[in-house]
């Protein structure tokens, strides 16, 4: 399962990276509506790699840049950590 669920106040967005399906769920009076998420579905790592094979080929700066890159994987290693120590402050 790979999903990730936001809420807000008034209700939540939900998101199914496997299925590639989003929605959001809002409170009117009530009910519970819920609205789907336009979702272009394709494969994100065959998207990551073309992206930087076409930067590369024509000499432009890619999307993500390598510190951008660098700084994403300190905060993932630094949440990994706080979860397996069990320390949230």
């Amino acid at each position: 399962m790979r999903k990730i669920q936001v809420f807000h106040g008034e209700g939540y967005i939900s998101l199914d990276y496997q299925e590639q399906t989003g929605h959001i769920y809002r409170r009117e009076g009530l009910q519970i509506v819920r609205e789907d998420v336009q979702v272009e579905k394709d494969e994100p790592l065959k998207l990551e790699l073309a992206a930087f094979i076409e930067s590369a080929r024509r000499g432009l700066a890619p999307v993500v840049s390598g510190q951008q890159g660098v700084d994403a994987l300190q905060l993932a290693i630094q949440i990994t950590e706080k979860i397996a120590s069990g320390k949230f402050s």
